[in-house]
């Protein structure tokens, strides 16, 4: 994990923050679990792998029985931190 990114439980789930900003959490449901990202609406996903409708948040759903392609998914999660510091740095104005 890179340094300066934080996991934790908030609220009983588990999540990536920067800064103290949630920017993915994860989700288990019975088929599958979620990989959700903030601002992923606006990610290029040259993979197919995020999905939902929302103005904002896209998911990756992991499911039990299918084959995923773990370096997208990876290389997704590090794009999703990046962008997210990004936005903090553009919105503290340095």
């Amino acid at each position: 994990m890179r340094s300066d990114v934080e996991s934790i439980f908030h609220d009983n789930y588990p999540i990536g923050n920067v800064e103290e900003a949630t920017f993915a959490f994860l989700n288990s449901f019975t088929a599958h679990v979620n990989v959700g990202v903030f601002y992923g609406a606006d990610f290029p996903d040259l993979t197919g792998l995020l999905e939902g409708i929302g103005k904002r948040m896209r998911d990756i759903k992991v499911k039990l029985d299918a084959v995923m392609n773990k370096a997208a998914v990876c290389k997704l999660i590090q794009h999703a931190c990046l962008d997210f510091k990004e936005r903090l740095l553009a919105e503290s104005g340095d």
